[in-house]
């Protein structure tokens, strides 16, 4: 799902993209992080998503790009959401 925190008093990001899943400690609402968006000050949009669990179970670094619009950096953190990868960048 991805979810506009534009506007929102705190927010540091323009949407979130989350993922229902089983409630837990972890998820005590039934949903998980999976990425965000933001536009940056010289009008590019910024978008990260989580990376896949190590064997070890940690996590890596996430994974950013950087985009011309928001409809690019939207429509890659929904097309990468299965993946944990974001496509083609500025």
């Amino acid at each position: 799902m991805l979810l506009s925190t534009r506007g929102v008093e705190g927010s540091t990001s323009d949407g979130l993209l989350l993922r229902r899943c089983p409630f837990s400690l972890r998820a005590p609402l039934g949903y998980e992080f999976l990425g965000q968006y933001r536009q940056l000050p010289d009008g590019l949009w910024h978008a990260t998503i989580r990376s896949l669990p190590r064997h070890d179970g940690s996590s890596g670094p996430p994974k950013t790009g950087v985009y011309v619009t928001e409809i690019d950096a939207l429509v890659n953190l929904w097309a990468n959401r299965r993946h944990f990868d974001l496509g083609m960048r500025f």
